[in-house]
């Protein structure tokens, strides 16, 4: 039973995280979009904030992949030694998922901080 709660609360934790995500990255792109509007139309390229959006989502994925690769192998690990039930394999998996998306999460809350100038969005 300790481990479903645990699980219970990881995943909450998670949900709360992704939710104040999706308002950061809808924050985000809304703040964005005059600025691809406008180097679309001025004929002078991307402007420095376009090629920081896509050097940002750039850093973002291969961080992602590396911390979901290393996660990955922690879970492997616990598995090999006999560690894991159900409710500690889906941990492991939603463990997996945190780390993959980190940086990501990172990225787009800081993101929505610098260009609402604010602190936190919602």
């Amino acid at each position: 039973m300790k481990d479903l709660i645990a699980l219970h609360n990881h995943s909450m934790r998670w949900w709360i995280a992704t939710m104040e995500s999706h308002a950061d990255a809808a924050t985000t792109i809304a703040l964005r979009m005059p600025v691809l509007m406008k180097d679309s139309v001025s004929g002078r390229g991307p402007s420095a904030e376009s090629r920081r959006m896509i050097e940002e989502k750039m850093s973002a994925v291969s961080d992602g992949a590396v911390n979901a690769v290393l996660a990955s192998g922690q879970l492997a690990a616990r598995a090999m030694q006999g560690r894991l039930n159900g409710p500690k394999l889906a941990s492991g998996m939603l463990a997996i998922a945190e780390a993959a998306m980190g940086p990501a999460h990172k990225t787009v809350k800081a993101n929505a901080k610098r260009l609402t100038g604010r602190g936190k969005v919602f």
